[in-house]
């Protein structure tokens, strides 16, 4: 994989595809930089809201919330249509919908 720095967006990257690398090769998300969010992961419980999460690209986060029995139920914000039609492809827990157009009129 090549990585470029674009100054201004050294918070922005993607491990995605690192992830799979790693989850072929070992079998579980056991990165350094990836062994903290799991342990979060792992921790939550409950009814879990996410904003932000993009069916297309963040598998590996969906693992940890797959194998997390402790979570019993996801509201889902998304912006696409596309989203919502791919999340159930990804997750395994019952998910509520909502748009996330109205969650930010919400906050006006």
């Amino acid at each position: 994989m090549i990585s470029k720095k674009v100054s201004g967006m050294d918070h922005v990257y993607s491990d995605a595809v690192m992830s799979w690398s790693w989850l072929d090769k070992y079998g579980e998300l056991i990165e350094p930089d990836t062994k903290g969010k799991e342990e979060l992961f792992k921790s939550i419980s409950g009814q879990l809201e996410i904003v932000g999460l993009a069916p297309a690209n963040d598998e590996h986060l969906f693992l940890l919330l797959n194998s997390n029995p402790k979570i019993k139920s996801v509201v889902y914000y998304y912006l696409k249509d596309e989203d919502r039609n791919e999340l159930p492809h990804h997750l395994t827990k019952p998910v509520t919908y909502k748009k996330v157009v109205k969650l930010w009129d919400s906050m006006k």
